[in-house]
């Protein structure tokens, strides 16, 4: 399964549209009301902006993930990491 950032064109089943829907339940967790529907495109284009922000940076840095028990004095893998994003 790729990481998909998503776009408007292409929300569902992505990180945009995740961050779609947690930032709705905050909202109404926050303020007890939905969140209105006006500016939806506009948010919609921050949560893409987001992530495909936070996609590209781990595709680009995927060789400093680590994978490891350090706080308890274990050991750290190197692995190659395949970050299959779609932005």
């Amino acid at each position: 399964m790729a990481l998909k950032a998503g776009s408007l064109a292409d929300f569902n089943d992505s990180m945009a549209g995740k961050i779609e829907t947690e930032f709705e339940t905050l909202w109404f967790n926050i303020y007890n009301t939905y969140l209105p529907d006006e500016r939806k495109n506009e948010r919609r284009i921050l949560f893409v902006a987001i992530a495909r922000g936070i996609l590209s940076y781990l595709n680009e840095h995927k060789t400093d993930i680590e994978i490891g028990d350090t706080d308890t004095g274990g050991f750290v893998h190197d692995h190659d990491v395949d970050l299959n994003v779609i932005l």
